[in-house]
Formats: C-alpha cells, structure tokens, sequence
C-alpha cells in the first residue's frame, strides 16, 4: 500500500490502524431536548493506555508559548 501521508512533515506518526469497532451513536430527542444511546460497543482491539502514563501521550503534552516559538 503507498504511504499517503504528507511527506513534508516533521515529525511522522507510525501507521497504526487495527479496527477498532469502539463506538456510540446517539440521537437527539428534540422534545425532550436530550440524547439517547442508540448503540454502544466497549471492546477494544488494543491496549489502552494506563491513567499513570497517559501524560505521555502526545495529545496531552503541553509546552508552553515559548518551547512552541523555538521551533
């Protein structure tokens, strides 16, 4: 399969697709003015990661103005 990822960027992520079927579909219950779970699945394909790492993720380190500027 060719890579179709923008071949400009700096710092590429590893392709990680494994299917993970985890989901949850709502509706609008305009009446009501809520949401109702229409489906639900749980089960995960992978690891997930645990709370004490997830600092580690990339999605939840912050830098500040500064760091961001130096680059």
């Amino acid at each position: 399969m060719k890579d179709k990822r923008d071949y400009l960027i700096k710092c590429p992520r590893a392709e990680k697709r494994i299917d993970c079927q985890v989901r949850m579909g709502l509706i609008l219950d305009q009446e009501k003015e809520n949401y109702k779970v229409i489906e639900l699945i749980l089960e995960h394909k992978h690891t997930l990661q645990l709370p004490e790492t997830s600092h580690l993720l990339v999605s939840q380190r912050k830098i500040s103005e500064l760091q961001g500027l130096e680059n």
